[in-house]
């Protein structure tokens, strides 16, 4: 496997997940060939069970249950996540909104000159 593009694609990049072109094309119908496990990239380390699972083992105790051993050990994900979610809903409905008020100013500065 060859490692994933992700790591050294910019933040822009990663944000617009352009990096994962590549295996995308593989979707397109007019292709013979199918996707097959040989094309998938090797992810980022950060992202691999070995590593998933040593972040668990540091953080776990035993006295408290599954649910909060995992929320303990995926705090920083899981907050940027409630963080990020409703910004991403905002944007969501205001981009129509947006694009009116943009087609109105526009008409209005037609209708001007």
């Amino acid at each position: 496997m060859e490692p994933s593009p992700e790591i050294g694609a910019s933040i822009l990049s990663n944000l617009m997940f352009r990096w994962t072109g590549a295996f995308i094309a593989f979707g397109d119908p007019e292709r013979s060939q199918q996707p097959q496990v040989d094309d998938l990239f090797e992810p980022p380390h950060q992202y691999t069970m070995v590593s998933s699972c040593a972040q668990f083992r540091q953080h776990a105790s035993a006295d408290n249950s599954l649910f909060w051993n995992l929320v303990k050990t995926f705090k920083g994900p899981i907050l940027l996540q409630l963080a990020l979610n409703p910004l991403m809903a905002l944007f969501d409905f205001s981009q129509p909104m947006i694009m009116q008020r943009f087609l109105r100013f526009i008409d209005q500065h037609a209708k001007d000159t």
